[in-house]
């Protein structure tokens, strides 16, 4: 197990416990597909949980991405207006004289 495994400290935990208990089963020669089901529980929901926030950070990442282009935009209308006022202040400026 490391860091980047998708388990919890409580499903790593419980895994290993798991893994021991079918290791004695199987020794006794008794059945255990009860343990690796629960086994087997455990590792989808920890792979759904991390899928779930998978996605979350790329709606996240998207919704980022799309807020700098508002703002490139939006700062792209304010210095065309800001330009637009100036060619009308020389202009203005031109006819006074």
């Amino acid at each position: 197990m490391t860091d980047k495994d998708p388990y919890t400290a409580r499903e790593t935990a419980r895994l290993l416990a798991i893994g021991a208990r079918i290791v004695r089963r199987e020794a006794r020669g008794r059945s255990t597909a009860a343990l690796e089901a629960e086994a087997d529980r455990i590792e989808r929901h920890a792979l759904q949980r991390e899928m779930q926030r998978a996605e979350q950070a790329d709606r996240e990442k998207a919704q980022k991405a799309s807020r700098r282009v508002t703002d490139r935009r939006i700062r792209a209308e304010e210095a065309e207006r800001a330009r637009q006022a100036r060619v009308r202040e020389q202009a203005a400026k031109k006819f006074r004289k």
